[in-house]
């Protein structure tokens, strides 16, 4: 969170009889206001754009921490942001609205008198999920209540935007919308461990790792993320395609070998007295691949395929974002 700004939320919800205390957030890595007066709590968090995504991760912290969300920029929020902070009771402050506040606030101080925040009111049980399925939201329609709602024994991560939500998200991206399916596209999850120790002439150099990793087993790009997957999969519409894998395990398995090792690799500079002169030698220490333990499981990721008039693009049905590539080929939408 930009230091200012965060010093200006502090004296704002200060000015209003606020307890504020600052928490570090793991999940997006920075910090969160928590501004609590009695059995209220009000969950504070910065945006550098405005972004959907980022109101996501304020909805997903609200429901794991209880409270009320509201999420600050010194931008301005798309209309996406905007539609899914409505729909799930959280309260948004652009540059404008932030500005009034710190006004309203310090005039409010100055008159000795407590201010309105105009917040919205603090959501009792389960928020209406923009996200996730199997909720009683009044707010948006889900689609796995339609007849069509299918459920598959297929370990996959979860159907969390409905089709609905998807034609929100594509907007004016794609024009008038032609046609959508639901696609399971294969990925070869795993996780990897190593511990070893490295010796160059009088250098001792310590090489661990314990993370999660998927190979995409159509494409074979690899990322370094953590997947929970389900062994049952909510299907919201009955048009889908489970995507057969096109990789072998033991492929995926190399794929996964080489960028484990290229993420780990260190380079040290190692120095040497050789008579009279000091050498300087850049030395890459790399883990050995026979010492790398690595369990595979294909799981499946869901990915919503939105073609319009203007263009196509594809939708990753568990957290929303527009994918750049499309999940089965190198290619780029266009």
């Amino acid at each position: 969170m930009n230091s200012i700004t965060y010093d200006l939320l502090r004296d704002v919800f200060t000015a209003h009889g606020y307890e504020v205390s600052t928490s570090f957030d793991f999940r997006t890595g920075s910090d969160m206001l928590i501004a609590q007066k009695g059995t209220e709590k009000i969950l504070i968090m910065f945006s550098r754009d405005g972004s959907y995504y980022d109101v996501k991760r304020m909805e997903e912290m609200v429901r794991a921490k209880g409270g009320r969300g509201l999420l600050v920029t010194t931008a301005s929020f798309s209309p996406e942001a905007q539609s899914f902070a409505e729909r799930n009771g959280m309260s948004l402050w652009n540059k404008a609205e932030l500005e009034a506040q710190i006004g309203r606030a310090f005039l409010a101080k100055a008159e000795g008198r407590v201010p309105d925040l105009g917040l919205a009111p603090e959501t009792t049980g389960v928020i209406s999920d923009f996200f996730a399925l199997g909720t009683d939201s009044t707010g948006i329609i889900e689609e796995h209540s339609n007849s069509t709602s299918l459920s598959l024994q297929l370990r996959s991560v979860p159907v969390n935007i409905s089709k609905q939500n998807a034609m929100l998200i594509a907007g004016d991206n794609v024009g008038r919308i032609e046609h959508m399916m639901l696609k399971f596209v294969p990925f070869w999850q795993y996780r990897y461990r190593f511990d070893q120790r490295k010796q160059y002439k009088s250098k001792t150099l310590s090489l661990s790792g314990d993370g999660f990793g998927a190979v995409n087993a159509l494409s074979g790009e690899n990322k370094f993320v953590q997947y929970e997957a389900q062994d049952k999969a909510q299907i919201p519409d009955g048009n889908y395609e489970i995507v057969e894998s096109t990789m072998s395990k033991e492929k995926a398995r190399q794929i996964a070998l080489r960028e484990i090792i290229k993420e780990h690799t260190k380079r040290i500079k190692v120095n040497e007295v050789v008579g009279e002169t000091l050498i300087f030698e850049n030395k890459p220490f790399k883990p050995d691949p026979d010492d790398i333990s690595i369990d595979l499981n294909l799981i499946y990721i869901p990915v919503w395929t939105v073609k319009g008039l203007a263009r196509s693009i594809e939708i990753d049905a568990y957290d929303g974002r527009i994918l750049s590539r499309a999940m089965d080929s190198d290619a780029e939408f266009v």
